[in-house]
C-alpha cells in the first residue's frame, strides 16, 4: 500500500512538473510577442511625431522653428529615422515600421541615441529642415 501511494505520489509531481513547463513555455511566448508589439507600437508613434512636426512646419510657413523631442531608445537600441520620398521609415535592431508624410523635400537621415534626443524643425527660405539644436 505504501508503495503505491510512492508511485502515485511520483506520478502526481512528475505531471505538475510537465504542466508547470508547458504553462512557462507559453507564458514567455505571450511575453515575448507583448514586448515586440509594445516595440512597434512605439516606432509607430515616433513616427507620427516626426511626421506631424514636418507637416507642421510646411502648413504653417516660412519662419515656423519648433523644439521636440524623442524617445532615447526603442526597446533599448538606438533607432535610426529615415524621411524620404513620402515615408518615415524607423529602424531599430533589424526591424522596421514605416509610416507616410506629406513631407516630400530632400531626403533626411538620423540615428537616435542616448543624449540626441531632441531636434528642431525649421521652414524658412531654403524649404523645411530637421536639424539637432
Amino acid at each position: 500500500m505504501k508503495g503505491q501511494s510512492s508511485i502515485e505520489f511520483l506520478a502526481f509531481v512528475s505531471m505538475s512538473m510537465f504542466m508547470l513547463a508547458v504553462l512557462y513555455t507559453v507564458m514567455a511566448d505571450k511575453q515575448t510577442e507583448t514586448f515586440q508589439q509594445r516595440s512597434q507600437d512605439n516606432a509607430k508613434a515616433i513616427a507620427e511625431k516626426v511626421s506631424f512636426n514636418l507637416e507642421m512646419a510646411l502648413v504653417q510657413g516660412e519662419g515656423y522653428s519648433r523644439v521636440f523631442s524623442l524617445p532615447e531608445s526603442i526597446s533599448g537600441n538606438k533607432y535610426t529615422i529615415l524621411i524620404d520620398g513620402g515615408t518615415t521609415r524607423i529602424s531599430w535592431e533589424s526591424e522596421n515600421i514605416i509610416g507616410s508624410t506629406r513631407y516630400t523635400g530632400g531626403k533626411l537621415n538620423f540615428t537616435v541615441e542616448d543624449g540626441s534626443n531632441v531636434f528642431r524643425v525649421k521652414n524658412n527660405e531654403s524649404g523645411v529642415f530637421l536639424v539637432e539644436p
